[in-house]
């Protein structure tokens, strides 16, 4: 029998897992002459997420700092962005695009 919350014992240890593995191949993707980086993305307005409840919807939204949803085209673009010339250093990391929600839940805030 499963237990509530079970299902998301699986989410926080896969993105742990993609966390280490971009920074553990960094030395080997980097002799290549490649870079290797992983997106943390927060909570985008999907056909997924839309099939949640209104109310489960707005709750999610106000727990970033900027209180909304990511749009699709936000992650996209920064995907391209990403990807033109003059981000040759960034590698080895793991990006996060989540409307401040990692940096206000993971660090005392200064008002």
């Amino acid at each position: 029998m499963r237990h509530i919350g079970e299902d998301y014992l699986y989410y926080p240890i896969s993105k742990t897992f993609t966390q280490y593995y971009t920074r553990a191949n960094t030395l080997r993707f980097g002799r290549k002459g490649c870079q290797i980086f992983s997106i943390a993305p927060g909570t985008f307005d999907t056909p997924m997420l839309r099939e949640s409840p209104d109310e489960v919807i707005a709750g999610i939204a106000k727990g970033n700092v900027l209180g909304r949803l990511g749009e699709p085209e936000e992650m996209a673009d920064f995907i391209v962005r990403l990807l033109e010339p003059g981000h040759d250093y960034l590698t080895g990391v793991d990006l996060i695009l989540d409307g401040g929600k990692f940096g206000m839940t993971t660090a005392k805030q200064l008002d």
